[in-house]
């Protein structure tokens, strides 16, 4: 509670004592289960299903929780009070059983239990072949996005699909195939107000469409540009700097009073390189600023601190 971070004085031989003030929190865990026969009862053995969950927790910040392939997820750090959760998006045929959302409340030091049930999309009559098309998977590389962003995300497509497109409320872009997955970008206006950002993802062969839901959740305090100076270094050895810029970058760079380097694309999105610290750097802090240029022109700008050791 208060500040995370503090400036203050210390002195050769003295002790210096600092408080800080902690909230005692809460916890969430539960599961994503099958009940095949719909019955309202877990089936046995439980067998879990991934899933993706909404939190709005007491403090009205939204959460986005992953349930994994066992059908498990959960949130710490909660403050008391009433929380909401929302199942938003798990696998394409299966059968909600149950509300998608639960309000509940969560108590300090305690850990809050919530299960949903599925009915699984193989217990219905239909049945999909090897070559049917079927989105399977839509997986941003992100899930908090600033308003204004364009991040990632990878789309896993079963069937031999001609066309994969990613549409917002305002637009629609194509996809591009790399490797295995599809992979693209979906575009956020500046103007998105904070919440949950839903976008539609469609698979297309031919007369044939499939389509699955994905979403984001919108952050106006999540930066457009992750930087980070992996510091503290000694005068010299090398400084390993990296980037994720959540848009198209046509370029990205570091400028400081250590040196200037141009960063390159690595895994798609994510930019890295290695800075040289001269062995005669004086034993200081230093200000690294790291500049992502936009397609058209424009520049995000973000200002990582490294501290250099030189002492005997």
């Amino acid at each position: 509670i208060g500040e995370d971070t503090v400036s203050t004085e210390v002195g050769l031989k003295e002790e210096v004592t600092q408080d800080f003030l902690l909230a005692r929190t809460a916890a969430l865990r539960g599961r994503i289960l099958e009940d095949a026969d719909a019955d309202g009862v877990a089936d046995t053995p439980e067998r879990g299903l991934a899933a993706q969950l909404l939190l709005i927790d007491p403090e009205g910040l939204y959460r986005t929780l992953t349930a994994d392939e066992q059908g498990n997820f959960s949130a710490r750090g909660l403050l008391p009070g009433e929380a909401t959760l929302q199942l938003t998006s798990y696998l394409v045929g299966s059968v909600l059983l149950g509300d998608a959302k639960r309000t509940f409340e969560v108590r300090a030091g305690e850990v809050a239990e919530v299960t949903f049930l599925l009915q699984p999309a193989r217990t219905r009559a239909r049945s999909f072949g090897g070559s049917a098309l079927r989105v399977r998977r839509v997986t941003p590389s992100v899930e908090r996005v600033p308003p204004g962003s364009a991040p990632l995300v990878s789309v896993t497509v079963q069937g031999d699909a001609e066309k994969v497109s990613v549409s917002t409320p305002t637009l629609s872009t194509d996809l591009s195939l790399v490797g295995e997955v599809w992979l693209g970008r979906v575009f956020v206006p500046p103007n998105t107000p904070p919440g949950v950002y839903a976008f539609e993802v469609t698979a297309q062969r031919g007369d044939e469409t499939a389509s699955r839901r994905g979403q984001l959740v919108v952050d106006p305090e999540i930066p457009l540009l992750d930087a980070v100076a992996d510091g503290p270094i000694r005068a010299g050895e090398t400084l390993d700097l990296s980037a994720t810029p959540l848009f198209e970058a046509a370029e990205v760079s570091v400028q400081s009073p250590l040196g200037d380097v141009q960063l390159t694309e690595g895994e798609p999105g994510q930019y890295a390189a290695e800075l040289p610290i001269a062995a005669d750097t004086e034993d200081a802090v230093y200000d690294l600023l790291f500049r992502a240029v936009r397609e058209d022109g424009s520049v995000v700008e973000q200002t990582r601190r490294v501290r250099v050791l030189n002492t005997p």
